[in-house]
């Protein structure tokens, strides 16, 4: 009887090596609408940046647009995305939402929805699908089937003044607010965490970041881990690191990125590297957003000097699935003891077996026209990867190994 060891089939993921570590993106070279970048959003292929004027998306091969989003909205200030399961995209704006579907927009405002006020400061989409809603002003709104609003009037919700939201790992909503700390809800009760009950350096919160069994906490005066009902501080004196405000936080296997008024901040658990204007490609030391892209490259925001796209081994852009490995066939896959891999390209392929850790296994090249069989009967317990590479472009092809 054979069984299958990995449940993928085929898959591949087709980039071109860049030997760039930055790339500004600014209104004087793309199609972005204003240098003042308020939020990044990686959706699948594409990125979203939302700015003080507007939005535009790119997609992983470079192509820009900045007319995403219809119906007279292109101007709005934007404060935050978030993708829904269905591929809505929801857009957090100073007056009101616009949800970005498969079939043109839609605005959401007080007059229209349960919405208790138009400025929308940040969005989160939780594990049950529910959409949170962080106001300036009107407290939180949650869009499930019908609105429900949590106020200072009708909860225990520390302040109407929302920042920042995330869920943690059990489920329970994280609030950040203005000036009266964190609200914590689990479903039923609200706990607030502030600077007179714990050792939270600062009440006003910009950003919180769930991370495993912990939750990061941005404020105007450092950062702070909070596990297990301990907060520990990150401020200049206990670090030499100069934070300033910190307002975003993104996780990336074994780092913590970091954007802050002072630069961009790498933790690796133990220490940081500090990247700012004066020592990297960052162009402006103000940054308000992150997020990672399948290729490994950073999307980072700054406050005035538009985007980065920063890969410190090389930014990677996308390519058409079908530029490398069209005239190459790989099969049989599944496979029990071998692969044959037939190169009818015009040049010549490298290729290297690696197992799911990275570890180059076995390595060589195909010649133009040429068919190679690959024993893999040593490894048929393993799940292995195929990367084939030409002209500085990688696919990388999932193989499915069947064992008796």
């Amino acid at each position: 009887m054979k069984t299958l060891i990995t449940t993928t089939a085929f898959a591949a993921i087709v980039g071109l090596a860049n030997a760039k570590q930055w790339d500004v993106f600014n209104t004087s070279n793309s199609l972005l609408p204003s240098n003042v970048v308020t939020s990044v959003k990686v959706i699948g292929s594409e990125v979203w940046v939302g700015t003080e004027s507007g939005v535009m998306v790119q997609n992983d091969r470079g192509e820009q647009n900045d007319s995403i989003l219809e119906n007279g909205i292109l101007e709005l200030e934007v404060n935050d995305i978030a993708e829904k399961p269905n591929g809505d995209v929801w857009v957090a704006t100073n007056d009101g939402i616009v949800i970005k579907k498969s079939n043109g927009s839609e605005i959401l405002t007080v007059d229209n929805s349960g919405l208790p006020m138009n400025v929308i400061k940040t969005l989160m989409v939780d594990k049950t699908n529910k959409t949170w809603v962080g106001t300036w002003g009107g407290g939180l709104a949650v869009n499930s089937q019908e609105w429900q609003i949590y106020s200072t009037a009708n909860s225990g919700i520390s302040s109407n003044g929302i920042t920042a939201l995330t869920e943690d790992n059990s489920g329970k909503i994280w609030v950040g607010t203005f000036n009266k700390g964190i609200s914590v809800f689990d479903g039923q009760n609200w706990e607030t965490i502030d600077s007179s009950n714990s050792d939270l350096q600062s009440n006003i919160i910009s950003s919180v970041y769930a991370d495993g069994a912990a939750v990061w906490i941005g404020t105007n005066s450092g950062m702070a881990r909070y596990e297990n009902g301990q907060i520990v501080k990150f401020t200049t004196a206990n670090t030499g690191i100069v934070f300033n405000q910190v307002n975003c936080f993104f996780r990336e296997n074994n780092y913590l990125w970091i954007g802050t008024d002072g630069g961009l901040l790498r933790y690796d658990g133990s220490g940081f590297i500090a990247y700012n204007t004066a020592n990297s490609g960052l162009p402006h030391n103000s940054v308000s957003s992150i997020d990672v892209d399948s290729f490994g490259n950073k999307w980072i925001g700054t406050s005035g000097g538009g985007l980065v796209e920063f890969n410190l081994s090389g930014i990677v852009q996308g390519v058409e699935d079908k530029a490398l490995l069209a005239d190459v066939q790989v099969y049989p896959n599944p496979y029990s003891e071998r692969v044959n891999v037939s190169n009818n390209e015009k040049e010549s392929l490298n290729y290297f077996i690696t197992d799911i850790s990275g570890a180059v296994l076995y390595k060589s090249n195909i010649a133009a026209g040429q068919k190679i069989e690959l024993p893999l009967n040593g490894y048929a317990s393993r799940q292995l990867f195929l990367t084939l590479e030409k002209d500085g472009r990688f696919e990388v092809l999932s193989l499915v190994g069947m064992e008796e």
